[in-house]
């Protein structure tokens, strides 16, 4: 799991995130990124949301404590924030020779300069506000004190389809670009693998984002074809997939199906290409909603 901070903005001369993840051994990885500007990160401050502060193994107050880089005065909502524990990465200044702590975003390579630290002792569960101390900052005023709450769980199923639907779901039809459509069971030489999901019942999630990922999984682990496809990026999703027809009301063929590819758009309602249709016998196979197992 993950969250991700995103501090500043390109009005303000600087904008970063902060990346926050479990590392499996009890502490949390750090990878802040600057995308406007530079700074240089000196330490980074953590809240949990309540009001009492130094919930945490490493304080409020560092070790050797550096009044250079407090967080006085900075609040959050207009309140000043309960932190649990700060983390120092650097001195304030940058000095002779910049330190590994002194990121910009323009490098010539136009990627942007990442920096990465762990913090042991420390879970991802216990990071709600983030308190950013930085010196040598491209802000007019030259440093920061930032503070954020608004962390964004990355782990977060993408938005590929539609919340809901006027008429719910009736079916869906998975397509997969093959090259041997000779050898499906219903061989029609279209080079499409077109896999139904039938008996969708009035009372499931109308977001197919909420059990795509059953869906998958199911195929992945019973049919033939879906079995074999490679999935090189192990999102759970085979390279080959190029969409989901989504099918509202009845009937059995597609053409008043909504097709969304497979590119976080959910409301990319194109119709199906005209080529796809199939109607209900001319689908390579089909399984029914109950199978999937969901809950």
């Amino acid at each position: 799991m993950s969250t991700t901070w995103t501090f500043g903005s390109e009005a303000e001369g600087l904008k970063f995130t902060v990346q926050a993840s479990d590392n499996g051994t009890g502490g949390v990885n750090f990878v802040v990124t600057v995308l406007y500007g530079a700074l240089n990160f000196n330490a980074l401050y953590w809240g949990d949301g309540d009001t009492t502060a130094g919930e945490s193994a490493y304080g409020t107050a560092f070790t050797g404590k550096d009044s250079s880089l407090n967080m006085n005065g900075a609040q959050l909502d207009g309140q000043p924030v309960a932190w649990d524990g700060a983390y120092k990465l650097s001195n304030a200044g940058l000095g002779s020779t910049p330190p590994d702590t002194y990121l910009t975003a323009d490098i010539l390579d136009g990627a942007p300069e990442v920096k990465t630290f762990t913090i042991d002792n420390l879970s991802l569960s216990s990071l709600d506000a983030l308190g950013v101390r930085a010196t040598s900052t491209s802000t007019a005023a030259g440093s920061i004190k930032w503070v954020n709450d608004d962390g964004v769980d990355d782990t977060a199923p993408p938005d590929h389809f539609p919340d809901e639907f006027e008429f719910g779901i009736s079916h869906i039809t998975l397509y997969f670009d093959t090259t041997d459509g000779d050898v499906k069971p219903k061989p029609d030489g279209d080079d499409l693998y077109t896999v139904k999901i039938d008996g969708v019942p009035n009372g499931a999630d109308q977001d197919l984002d909420q059990w795509f990922d059953d869906v998958m999984a199911y195929l992945k682990a019973n049919d033939p074809v879906v079995g074999t496809l490679a999935d090189a990026d192990n999102n759970g999703v085979p390279d080959l997939l190029l969409g989901v027809a989504i099918k509202t009301g009845g009937g059995n063929d597609e053409v008043a199906s909504y097709w969304h590819a497979l590119d976080g758009d959910a409301d990319n309602t194109d119709p199906l290409p005209p080529n796809w249709v199939v109607s209900g016998n001319e689908v390579d196979v089909s399984y029914d909603y109950a199978v999937l197992g969901i809950v």
